[in-house]
């Protein structure tokens, strides 16, 4: 059995691949450096010293590499290339990740540009990784007025952008390359009808009727009842129309993928995901493979392997990830990957050594709404969904053979989606 972390690590140790992936993958890799001052955030289980020493010098390196090579705007693509925002996302979010500081110009260059670009973008990827990166940003102040007055403008911005992914989202509970980006009135007015308790359609602006997030999710992602279908007319019949469930040609799970992440932490920021990762639940119990996983592509009812849209290991992770979010599953437990009632019972033994009724009764109200979470973490994990999809993803997990040193790059995009899952669901092996 192969820790996920420790491939993550021999994966960073392999040189020259694309940056995009490169960095995600050093950014999830989550591998410190020792020395790197207090912006480090709590590090994995340690590697072999032998190893960790060569991740320790694969990302001082990387870390050299990406501050000399930051534009002069902030962003790391030319100004004639695409995905400047995410360009200027990613790395920036990577070296926060590998301990440098956000008052460190590249960071505060890197920001200067997210805050102005993010005006005007609707790439799915792009808005989602500058998510990510303000989220990072956002936690790392020590100036409490400071951090106040920051928290107020990143929230803002943040905002803006999870609604423009939640407009996004189409009738499969997925995401393609772009987002609608929403003027002044129309913000306000998804926001108010995603923070209403109940939704009232016939009182929604004609625009938001047509998103998926205010449509009825059981009239989704459901195979046609053929007794129901119309006839065509005569004259119509000599047109065959094609059989059963075709794929969804506008999105991709990799795009999802994404777009769940960017949300995912959204919460933290008061956004309200609710509605749409009841969605994203849908469309991955409603698209599972017979072999437990998931392709590039949705298919309703899954499909045969070895097809376009057959089983992908990455693309296996990004449903787990989308099964765990439709489960309710919040940052601040994933990150921990502790059970909520162990950290209860510490603000339990404080608040209930106090004289205090109120104490008391907000002592209980937390050990209460603790184990209620770590009984539904339970559930998750005996979905058995869930547990199909596992299976499937220790299919593409196993311990290296022979020799780790210079061996032929692998899967970037997968090893970091891995990483996620095994972080999301507590995992210390797959398989």
């Amino acid at each position: 059995m192969l820790h996920p972390r420790k491939a993550c690590a021999l994966l960073i140790l392999q040189p020259g691949k694309r940056l995009f992936w490169y960095l995600a993958m050093i950014v999830a890799a989550g591998v410190s450096l020792h020395e790197t001052g207090s912006a480090a955030r709590s590090e994995p289980p340690p590697l072999p010293p032998a190893e960790q020493a060569k991740a320790n010098d694969a990302v001082l390196r990387s870390v050299i590499y990406l501050r000399s090579m930051q534009g002069i705007d902030g962003s790391w693509a030319a100004a004639d290339k695409p995905h400047r925002l995410g360009y200027a996302a990613l790395p920036g979010l990577t070296l926060m990740e590998c301990g440098l500081p956000s008052s460190h110009s590249v960071i505060q260059k890197a920001e200067a540009f997210i805050s102005q670009a993010a005006a005007k973008d609707g790439n799915t990827y792009d808005i989602a990784l500058a998510i990510l990166f303000l989220d990072r940003l956002s936690g790392t102040q020590s100036d409490l007025l400071q951090a106040m007055t920051e928290k107020k403008r990143i929230d803002k911005i943040i905002e803006v952008l999870a609604y423009r992914l939640i407009a996004g989202q189409t009738a499969t509970g997925g995401w393609g390359y772009s987002c609608q980006v929403l003027d002044q009135q129309q913000h306000e007015q998804l926001k108010r009808a995603l923070e209403a308790r109940k939704v009232n359609r016939a009182r929604l602006a004609p625009w938001l009727k047509n998103l998926a997030v205010f449509q009825d999710p059981d009239k989704l992602m459901v195979a046609k009842d053929p007794a129901k279908e119309k006839k065509p007319k005569k004259k119509n019949l000599e047109k065959k129309e094609p059989e059963g469930p075709q794929p969804d040609a506008g999105t991709d799970n990799s795009n999802t993928h994404f777009a769940l992440l960017g949300l995912w932490v959204a919460q933290r920021h008061d956004v309200p995901v609710e509605r749409t990762f009841k969605l994203v639940g849908k469309r991955f119990r409603s698209s599972q493979n017979p072999d437990g996983g998931w392709g590039y592509k949705y298919q309703l009812g899954g499909t045969a392997p070895k097809s376009q849209i057959g089983t992908s290991p990455a693309m296996t992770c990004t449903g787990l990830v989308g099964l765990a979010v439709e489960r309710g599953l919040t940052p601040p437990e994933e990150v921990a990957g502790m059970p909520l009632a162990i950290k209860a019972a510490t603000k339990l033994a404080v608040l209930a050594g106090s004289n205090s009724l109120l104490n008391h009764y907000i002592a209980a109200r937390t050990l209460e709404r603790a184990l209620a979470r770590d009984e539904e973490a339970k559930k998750r994990r005996d979905d058995p969904t869930i547990a199909k999809a596992l299976q499937a993803l220790s299919n593409f997990v196993g311990q290296p053979t022979g020799k780790t040193e210079n061996i032929p790059i692998g899967d970037l995009y997968f090893m970091w989606a891995l990483e996620r899952v095994s972080m999301i669901y507590d995992l210390k092996t797959i398989g």
